[in-house]
């Protein structure tokens, strides 16, 4: 099987590749931040092609115009990982040569093995890890989508002998489904004109899970937008924000005419000392908003929602009594999001 992207061709390893191998594996900055010790010679790299790299879904990272492996990645099936005992669940494992980094090679090659992983060879889960202090694996694995699952304090390092602390992250099919979708879509919405102020979407969701207000904006009557503060909140989970409300009016009306929303937030401000400007941060959030008509799941969405305003449960418990039958609840689908960092002057 052969796999291409953009700038790349994944191919399978071959023992003429032991010399570009060696060239790489040979840096103290490659192996060991996996788990591996440096390759000694080129008869050690071409042991390795032929007794490590020999997976179903083993492959050689390429440039697209050389044959030359600079690179190796890996979707390894259950009976290669120990993360795993499902035979529709698998571990993705990556390293790239040093004189390689900083130019987005192991993401572009991860999102096409990914892909085939969920599409192709109808995988459910896909784990990876990274070790404490492997930043760059960390970026890695965040730019992906993976989520957060566990560490461990404790892991043997049996190739190195050592011991060290283990983070792990997953990706269901669905997630990758939605991550796909959402992708797709952002085609269709203007990218942030100057770059320079763009923040990580991992900032943008840290500020969308901690601040507590925002700006709904809806198309209103007779064409004009009717925009509105709500509080809300963010379930990373699902990528979806839920707010509350009252069963009719304006908002209700709009919504049921066109369901496309921005929702805006913004907060984070920081002063430098010297300085009377704040730096301050936004997200702005394209989506569809709808109403949830089961009572069950709006009383335990308007209850998460108290959760993150109310100090006490009893509060909360009193409130919800009161008052829930009267509580619309609301429901945003996010199609779009985008953050950015500005200095007030």
């Amino acid at each position: 099987m052969i796999l291409t992207t953009e700038r790349l061709i994944l191919r399978p390893w071959k023992e003429t590749d032991a010399e570009s191998l060696y060239e790489y594996a040979k840096d103290p900055d490659i192996g060991p931040s996996a788990g591996w010790p440096v390759h000694q010679n080129i008869a050690e790299s071409r042991e390795v092609i032929q007794n490590v790299f020999q997976g179903k879904e083993c492959y050689a990272v390429c440039e697209k115009g050389t044959d030359q492996a600079i690179g190796a990645i890996e979707l390894k099936l259950n009976g290669s990982t120990d993360m795993t005992e499902q035979d529709k669940e698998c571990e993705l494992g990556y390293w790239l040569g040093k004189p390689f980094w900083g130019r987005g090679y192991i993401p572009e090659a991860a999102e096409e093995l990914i892909h085939r992983g969920f599409e192709d060879l109808g995988m459910t889960t896909i784990w990876c890890r990274y070790y404490d202090g492997n930043e760059k694996s960390k970026r890695v694995q965040e730019k992906l989508g993976f989520l957060y699952h566990h560490t461990c304090d404790e892991v043997p390092v049996p190739l190195l002998n050592e011991v060290r602390v283990e983070h792990t992250n997953y990706m269901t099919g669905n997630q990758w489904k939605m991550r796909h979708e959402r992708r797709e879509k952002i085609k269709m919405f203007r990218p942030i004109r100057r770059k320079k102020r763009m923040i990580s979407e991992k900032d943008a969701k840290k500020l969308l899970l901690h601040e507590k207000r925002a700006v709904l904006a809806v198309n209103g009557d007779d064409g004009y937008p009717f925009a509105f503060p709500i509080n809300y909140f963010y379930e990373p989970e699902s990528e979806k924000i839920y707010f509350h409300g009252a069963k009719a009016g304006h908002k209700v009306d709009a919504l049921k005419k066109d369901d496309k929303v921005c929702f805006t937030v913004y907060g984070n401000e920081v002063h430098e000392e010297g300085d009377w400007a704040p730096y301050l941060q936004s997200v702005v959030i394209f989506g569809r908003c709808h109403l949830i008509e089961d009572s069950g799941i709006t009383e335990a969405k308007v209850r998460e929602l108290a959760e993150k305003y109310y100090p006490t449960k009893e509060e909360i418990d009193a409130e919800i009594a009161a008052d829930i039958k009267a509580v619309q609840l609301y429901e945003i689908t996010i199609e779009h999001m985008s953050g950015k960092q500005i200095h007030e002057k």
